[in-house]
């Protein structure tokens, strides 16, 4: 087993400064978005068409605009001053009816109404550089375009006069980071939405007061009625545990994969979070407190499920996005006793303590499904996307079976609900499997031997990992 220490001499250095970045961070993204301060600079904006030439003149013919953005664009600018304000309403009441943005071949446009003196578009796919969209001449609508995939799902926001606010035109909405983010989910995203709660699955909710993390935690558990006295079902720990609860509907995937026989029945366990931003990643991103979060979990969580619940001994599997992500990825790595399987979505911590975990872990037939997006280079100024290939790799050459990879997404609960049907079935299938997978078989010198024979002993490990 892999234990959690106060560390050595360069982790309590990296510690301060961490903590200090996750603060600044965290007070930049509610204006601009998780990337930081971005550079004033259009990101792939689609050239201005101009008006061809011969076009017919609004003025005396204002009949119903093009459905395309670059037709309706000409008409409008075609037409005299005093008409062009009312085409170019009729054309926003269009597309405030069917949401914004419209994808038209390879360009996806944005669209804003109202006196401003500028409006920009600060999106994932721009890595937070802020796009600017033009004003119609004599016009009050604005309008913007990125080169997108149709299998894109992003987040992004509206910069109106500098102040960030969702697209007013945009129904589809996600909340993060104490943030209301605009969503735009691509017509050939992958994954599928996940189904309401089937009949049947009760719901438990109580308050456990933890000495380890200092505060009162909400917890929510829903069990499937196969999971009784009589027979003592494995948990799935969520991180975030709200989010995935009511913007992910975990419970109603957990049910109807259990259901279908595609994974044993499991006690879907939803952990609430600290209410400030701040404190969610001081509390959760490894090194910041050290061995925090894994005591948390293994000493005070996983007891007082067992005193509630039908829930069994293990093995059991972790759920986490993000930072959460990092937190449940380090308490795989340093119980491989009691976690079989973990889901990790979009981990964000480039941090020392995982590193050593990982190169200190001997795992047992346990099982990491680990996705990043495409539009991930900027998030806190990390490049996900970059960290999570990584992580990849090394995981999987330390011996851990690894599924996922990369996905056309940015940092978004909008993408991660999509993907959880097909991570979860793949790495709790064999959870039960995985479990009993017998110890490493021990070396020359009587030490475990990690993958290809090499051995990982009390001096390689012993720096508090």
């Amino acid at each position: 087993m892999v234990r959690t220490g106060s560390g050595t001499g360069p982790r309590r250095r990296w510690r301060p400064l961490t903590a200090l970045g996750l603060l600044a961070a965290a007070c930049l993204l509610v204006f601009q978005g998780p990337g930081g301060e971005p550079r004033r600079e259009a990101a792939g904006a689609a050239p201005a068409a101009a008006p061809p030439a011969g076009a017919p003149s609004a003025a005396s013919r204002p009949g119903p605009l093009p459905d395309r953005w670059s037709d309706a664009r000409a008409a409008i600018l075609a037409a005299g001053p005093a008409e062009r304000q009312g085409l170019a309403r009729m054309w926003w009441e269009r597309v405030r009816r069917t949401g914004t943005p419209r994808l038209e071949g390879d360009w996806l446009y944005f669209f804003y109404w109202g006196e401003a003196r500028q409006v920009a578009v600060s999106s994932e796919v721009t890595r937070w550089h802020p796009l600017d969209l033009s004003r119609l001449p004599g016009t009050d609508l604005w309008a913007g375009s990125l080169p997108v995939p149709a299998d894109a799902v992003f987040q992004y926001r509206l910069l109106v006069n500098g102040r960030g606010q969702p697209d007013p035109a945009n129904p589809r909405r996600s909340r993060g980071f104490g943030v209301v983010w605009s969503v735009y989910l691509g017509p050939l995203a992958p994954g599928e939405e996940p189904p309401s709660l089937p009949a049947g699955v009760r719901r438990e909710r109580w308050t456990l007061t933890s000495q380890i993390l200092g505060r009162p935690v909400r917890v929510e558990a829903w069990i499937p009625p196969e999971c009784t006295g009589a027979r003592r079902c494995p948990a799935l720990l969520a991180a975030d545990g709200p989010a995935y609860v009511e913007e992910a509907r975990l419970p109603g995937v957990v049910a109807g994969l259990a259901a279908g026989g595609q994974i044993p029945p499991l006690v879907a366990v939803g952990i609430q979070p600290p209410e400030s931003p701040v404190l969610r990643l001081v509390e959760l991103v490894p090194g910041v407190r050290p061995g925090t979060w894994p005591r948390f979990v293994v000493e005070e969580l996983l007891p007082d499920l067992s005193r509630r619940l039908p829930v069994s001994p293990g093995p059991h599997g972790l759920l986490g996005f993000s930072a959460g992500a990092a937190a449940m990825l380090e308490v795989l790595l340093g119980h491989p006793d009691r976690f079989a399987w973990a889901v990790i979505q979009s981990p964000t911590a480039l941090s020392p303590v995982l590193e050593e975990a990982i190169g200190c872990a001997r795992p047992e037939g346990q099982r990491v499904w680990l996705t990043w997006g495409r539009y991930e280079g900027n998030i806190f100024g990390v490049d996900v996307r970059a960290y999570g290939a990584d992580l990849a790799r090394r995981l999987s050459d330390q011996g851990f079976a690894v599924g996922g990879g990369e996905r056309p997404a940015g940092h978004t609960m909008s993408y991660w609900r999509r993907d959880l049907a097909a991570a979860l079935a793949w790495a709790a299938a064999a959870g039960d499997q995985a479990g009993s997978a017998p110890a490493p078989a021990p070396g020359p010198r009587g030490r475990a031997e990690g993958p290809e024979g090499r051995e990982e002993g009390p001096r390689a490990c012993a720096a508090g990992t």
